[in-house]
């Protein structure tokens, strides 16, 4: 009797950059940086039903796992309306908005309280704006911040329209927000 050997399947990985977690390629081999996933995983990317910018690695559970990005989008606008509220510049509120000029980045980080109380309405978002310093009138952009992400992650990061004096604004007050310069 011949016995058969079944191949095993190939392996996958997905190569990211270490400092980023971005996703770098998808494929049967690798970079330096890289984790090795299922083939329905990396099928989903080289499908197209799957954005590499969507998608980041990050470490956690002491391991590098795949996590989908923070439904954020940064728009471009030239004009505002008034009746916004400008965020206080201290660290006393519940979601602080930390602003990082020579990286060119926010840190968003949300107090776990007021985490389990946005996250109780599934879908749940704020709208933040991005304005030359005390200007509502003038939008340089638009921050949608997505509470959802806060589930599972403390800090969120933005790299956008951080890199000048600014102020944010935001049309509804949930709880305490503020804004730090660092």
């Amino acid at each position: 009797m011949e016995v058969f050997k079944l191949a095993p399947e190939p392996d996958f990985f997905i190569s990211f950059d270490k400092d980023t977690g971005s996703v770098i390629s998808v494929g049967r081999s690798h970079e330096e940086h890289y984790i090795q996933v299922e083939k329905w995983v990396a099928m989903d990317f080289i499908d197209g039903n799957k954005k590499p910018q969507e998608y980041h690695v990050v470490w956690k559970d002491d391991k590098y796992q795949l996590q989908e990005r923070a439904k954020v989008s940064v728009t471009d606008l030239n004009a505002a309306q008034n009746d916004y509220y400008r965020l206080p510049e201290d660290e006393s509120g519940q979601i602080v908005f930390t602003q990082d000029k020579k990286q060119n980045k926010w840190t968003v980080k949300i107090d776990k309280s007021f985490t389990n109380e946005v996250t109780k309405s599934p879908g749940l978002f704020q709208l933040f704006y991005i304005t030359p310093v005390n200007n509502s009138n003038i939008v340089y952009g638009v921050m949608r911040v997505d509470f959802d992400h806060f589930k599972e992650n403390d800090i969120l990061e933005i790299e956008n329209h951080a890199d000048r004096d600014v102020s944010i604004f935001c049309k509804n007050l949930y709880k305490n927000y503020s804004h730090v310069r660092s």
